[in-house]
């Protein structure tokens, strides 16, 4: 497997292009993680398969993205040094659980989470600022579970397609059921919220 710290020395080799804007240096220059905006782990051969405490050194970091690797757990504590982080995105993992997110939760605006094996929104809610959570193609099973973002007032983009809750139900029914519960959602499903609302009238 590739640890957290091996990515991020791959990710630090030498730079071409614009890249180095995203981490204020000279163009040729070597990439300094603690410096960067943006770190993109993603894909990694052999993947990754743990989070731990290495990414707190990406301290300027506002979008990290450790999407496709195998990582089957988030790590409380690996998240603590990114007090600037905007955008996590963890897509096409292994993860059950969301775990460690009061890290981050008074900036995070922004959860790509789809494709993992999530049943539950139990870990949500410390996210006060989350604008967006994409999750779809996870366990999520029971509506219900969407009452855990109740709280989330800046809320206003979800993607929850692909999760067994839609089962024998429709995309108007999903979206009913939704908006009863987040009531400031702009998008659903990639969908203005008022369109699916009238769709489900003219049914």
């Amino acid at each position: 497997m590739t640890s957290i710290a091996d990515a991020l020395v791959n990710f630090c080799s030498f730079m071409d292009g614009n890249e180095g804007r995203l981490c204020e240096v000279e163009i040729g220059a070597k990439r300094d993680h603690t410096k960067c905006d943006k770190v993109e782990l993603m894909a990694m051969i052999p993947p990754i398969q743990k989070m731990d405490a290495t990414l707190s050194q990406c301290v300027m970091c506002v979008h990290l993205s450790l999407s496709t690797n195998s990582i089957d757990k988030m790590v409380p504590g690996a998240l603590s040094g990114c007090k600037n982080l905007k955008i996590l995105s963890l897509g096409r993992n292994q993860i059950k659980k969301l775990v460690g997110l009061e890290d981050v939760g008074n900036t995070l605006e922004e959860l790509w989470i789809s494709y993992n094996h999530i049943s539950t929104l139990d870990g949500i809610q410390p996210c006060i600022k989350l604008k967006n959570l994409f999750m779809s193609n996870n366990k999520l099973a029971d509506w219900n579970e969407v009452k855990k973002c109740a709280s989330l007032s800046a809320l206003t983009n979800v993607l929850f397609h692909g999760n067994p809750m839609y089962e024998g139900n429709n995309r108007s029914w999903a979206m009913g059921q939704c908006l009863a519960i987040l009531v400031n959602l702009g998008t659903f499903d990639g969908i203005p919220a008022i369109e699916g609302a009238e769709e489900e009238v003219e049914e």
